[in-house]
């Protein structure tokens, strides 16, 4: 699979980008070798108009335009017109024009309440032909697809759907308090969820490791191979004697519906893989059509999401039912609470990633090929995304005057799905900082540690709050004495323009602090035997006051690091 950017070779269809937007992208299907790209339109907001489908090495281009979508949004971000194709019948060469879709909302152009969809092709692929009413609850969760055949969804206190009601069978599910899934049954067929085991009507069906994923019932291990964005594009296992075999091929459609035509494929075994995750890497509930993010369902025929963004106070510049801002070439949504850019995971606590200019570490660990350091690693990387999201929508939230409300509502994000960021990941501090010097944006983070600590005490994880209570003592302490340094500098007229170097200890040479171009006037921050931790400060001959503050080395190593940005 080859990503472009400002490098499309079909320049009719794909524009080069230059804002890190995807123009092309070129893969190569398992089952009959096939080249195939597809090659993406974006309006001026980004969002996508158009993935144009491709197979630029067959002859004649044989093939073009046999999995093309296209959309339009209205004024409020919502989609307003989806167009879809899929590969002809027998006997035609053109492209089969299967969804024809008209969005109508409540109020048009104002409410993001969509009432009913008109397919005006009468294919039954795609979506289903019906134009009825779509009906919703107080809390804005649609609560009846009849055009699916949903005649009633009702959910529970979390807004996650709790049973099902429909033509073909009803589907009830089971949460735990924090609204981790336990269990789905439909029919006679019950399926059980512990941390990542699967039981099927009480049997044992996987067992997640690090190599992949186990079969009990074959007996055999199944591999995953992922494209950027989290997909499922096809899985394989070792083949008897050596080899591969191959189960099972996904391709997608620019929303998420998959493509049908070629993707069923088996050559050398026959069974059924036991588990369901395909797009984004997530769950398809086949009996409804929706993947399950966790937060809520997605609806790839439709292209949004069936109930609100749990985050959208923290997000009021976006529509709360739009799928990743209109862009899922782009982004993804790991927990159905925020689209972002799939970020590269680290492999452990020892090897962290960067998100949005927010360094996410945590404190030595030796996960191992066990069960158990496979789960810290889950929740390593579960605590990843929801700490990172919680600091972005903390971060938006100074913007509206609900800061402390929202504030509460973003930290309770990262203890959802099971995952608690100290206990399971076993992470003793959170080490951020930002590229530029935006003083309300770093206090804003390390509210957030502060909040941390108080999440934990609410939980009663003593030993944690012990671990952070020295962190969040000297968070507060530094930032009384910065803004005593400051005041004192301002009343100078200093404006940070350069990076002050260490004169002494293990800082010298370090970036320690800054001041104005020709260095008259700054600070530093520094920690000796005489004054200990201190905000040193100057102005020409002038020697202020040593701002002092409690911390230890390892703190002003970490505050230090800001100035290196």
């Amino acid at each position: 699979m080859r990503l472009k950017y400002q490098n499309p070779q079909d320049t009719q269809y794909g524009i080069a980008k230059y804002n890190g937007s995807i123009s092309e992208i070129d893969w190569k299907t398992v089952s009959d070798k096939i080249h195939r790209r597809y090659a993406y339109s974006y309006d001026n907001l980004s969002r996508l108009t158009k993935g144009t489908y491709l197979t630029p090495y067959l002859a004649s281009n044989a093939q073009n335009h046999f999995y093309d979508e296209e959309v339009s949004y209205d004024l409020n971000g919502n989609i307003k017109t989806l167009n879809r194709f899929q590969s002809p019948p027998p006997g035609s060469s053109t492209a089969m024009h299967i969804d024809e879709l008209v969005y109508d909302y409540e109020i048009p152009n104002m409410s993001n309440k969509l009432t009913k969809i008109t397919d005006n092709r009468n294919n039954p692929s795609g979506y289903p032909i019906g134009s009825n009413t779509i009906d919703y609850d107080l809390n804005g969760n649609m609560t009846s697809q009849k055009d699916k055949g949903i005649s009633s969804i009702t959910y529970n206190y979390l807004n996650l759907p709790k049973q099902i009601l429909a033509a073909q069978g009803n589907t009830s599910y089971l949460y735990r308090a924090d609204g981790t899934k336990l269990k789905k049954t439909f029919g006679n067929k019950t399926t059980e969820y512990l941390d990542g085991f699967q039981y099927e009507n009480g049997v044992l069906k996987l067992i997640p490791t690090t190599e992949g994923t186990y079969d009990l019932q074959q007996t055999q291990y199944i591999y995953d191979h992922k494209d950027h964005l989290g997909n499922i594009r096809f899985s394989y296992g070792v083949a008897d004697g050596g080899g591969w075999f191959y189960l099972k091929e996904n391709n997608y459609y620019p929303f998420g519906l998959a493509h049908q035509g070629y993707n069923d494929y088996n050559n050398l075994k026959e069974f059924n893989i036991p588990y369901n995750d395909k797009y984004n890497g997530k769950e398809l509930e086949e009996e409804t059509g929706m993947y399950d993010y966790g937060a809520r369902f997605y609806m790839p025929d439709v292209g949004r999401w069936g109930t609100i963004d749990p985050l959208s106070e923290l997000q009021f510049a976006y529509n709360p039912y739009s799928y990743v801002y209109g862009n899922p070439i782009n982004f993804n949504d790991p927990t159905g609470m925020i689209g972002e850019d799939p970020p590269t995971r680290g492999l452990s606590p020892l090897n962290p990633i960067e998100i949005d200019n927010i360094v996410l570490t945590g404190t030595r660990g030796n996960p191992t090929l066990s069960y158990m350091g496979i789960q810290n690693l889950y929740a390593y990387h579960a605590s990843q995304d929801r700490l990172a999201a919680a600091i972005r929508g903390s971060k938006a939230a100074l913007a509206t005057e609900k800061f402390e409300r929202n504030l509460a509502f973003a930290m309770g994000t990262f203890g959802t799905g099971g995952s608690n960021l100290l206990a399971s990941a076993g992470w003793v501090t959170l080490d951020t900082w930002l590229s530029y010097q935006d003083e309300d944006t770093q206090e804003t983070v390390e509210v957030v540690q502060l909040a941390a600590i108080a999440l934990q005490l609410k939980k009663g994880n003593i030993s944690a709050v012990n671990k952070l209570k020295k962190v969040g003592d000297d968070i507060i302490d530094y930032h009384m004495a910065r803004k005593e340094a400051f005041q004192w500098l301002e009343n100078r007229g200093f404006k940070a323009e350069k990076v002050v170097l260490g004169k002494f200890g293990t800082s010298k040479g370090k970036p320690v602090g800054m001041s104005t171009a020709d260095g008259k006037t700054g600070f530093r921050v520094e920690i000796d035997d005489r004054h200990g931790a201190h905000i040193n400060v100057w102005f020409g001959k002038e020697k202020g006051p040593h701002f002092t503050f409690d911390a230890t080395e390892k703190t002003i190593n970490n505050i230090i690091k800001r100035f290196s940005r």
